[in-house]
């Protein structure tokens, strides 16, 4: 469909739909487009695993140190006054 069409007075909408637009003119169709698209998810995932396995490294470092700040806090003192 055209957009003289449309300007006529067409109503015909289906045609315009993107999937049926794709199959009846696949000459225009940017294979590029969908790429850089696919490609920019990639990395958008890669990206917030990254940081999630950065916080789940820190978490896990943050108990390990309160865990030793605990056992240190547990252990009785040497009582320095006896000779």
């Amino acid at each position: 469909m055209h957009w003289i069409q449309l300007l006529a007075g067409s109503t015909d909408y289906e045609s315009l739909r993107a999937g049926v637009w794709k199959q009846t003119h696949p000459e225009a169709v940017r294979t590029y487009r969908s790429d850089e698209r696919r490609n920019a998810a990639d990395r958008n995932r890669l990206t917030r695993a990254q940081r999630r396995l950065a916080s789940a490294k820190n978490l896990a470092a943050a108990k390990l140190a309160a865990r030793k700040a605990e056992a240190n806090q547990q252990k009785p003192k040497p009582n320095k006054a006896r000779p």
